[in-house]
């Protein structure tokens, strides 16, 4: 669920890359909420929009969609598009490749194994590996996860650059002596 709500925060980057997580996530709770309010449509309204025509009544028609899920297929549209820019730069292609969406049939599989692939290893030309980021933790807030042991130490000195330096198993530290406490009577 985290992954949702991260892309509809960042609805507006068409920069970057998307996961196969992310992506998926996405288009999986799209799709559970889209036939949710489906279904809130038609226990609500019934098919009453098929029914302003005249005479349409006669033919049973299930093919269009209710108020509910149509606005929320406008609120996603732009946050679907991002997410699918930046999924098509994982696999290092340009968003223009979201153009095959208008070719019938092969268009749509192109772009759904596009998709599905599993994208560049390493920095492309798009930006870093999204899988290389930190990961997200409550809230879908990156770096709020709890943090695992590192083998690295990084210790600043105030006036030069930060200084990494590997942990050594071969030369045990010495242990610094510790005093005994003074009674106070």
């Amino acid at each position: 669920m985290n992954w949702y709500f991260k892309v509809l925060r960042d609805y507006t980057l068409f920069s970057g890359r998307a996961h196969r997580q992310e992506y998926w996530y996405f288009v999986l709770f799209s799709t559970i909420a889209f036939v949710i309010l489906n279904l809130i449509d038609d226990a609500l309204w019934g098919d009453t929009v098929n029914l302003l025509v005249r005479f349409d009544w006669c033919r049973p028609r299930k093919d269009s969609w209710g108020i509910l899920s149509s606005i929320y297929v406008l609120a996603v549209f732009i946050p679907t598009l991002a997410v699918t820019v930046r999924r098509l730069h994982d696999t290092n292609r340009s968003g223009w490749w979201l153009l095959l969406y208008f070719v019938p049939m092969i268009g749509w599989i192109a772009l759904f194994i596009f998709t599905v692939i599993n994208g560049d290893a390493g920095k492309n030309s798009f930006g870093p590996d999204p899988k290389k980021s930190p990961p997200l933790g409550r809230f879908g807030v990156a770096g709020t996860a709890p943090k695992s042991s590192s083998k690295s130490k990084v210790t600043a000195k105030s006036s030069s650059k930060p200084k990494v330096t590997a942990k050594s198993s071969s030369k045990p530290k010495a242990k610094p002596r510790k005093t005994p406490a003074k009674k106070v009577s």
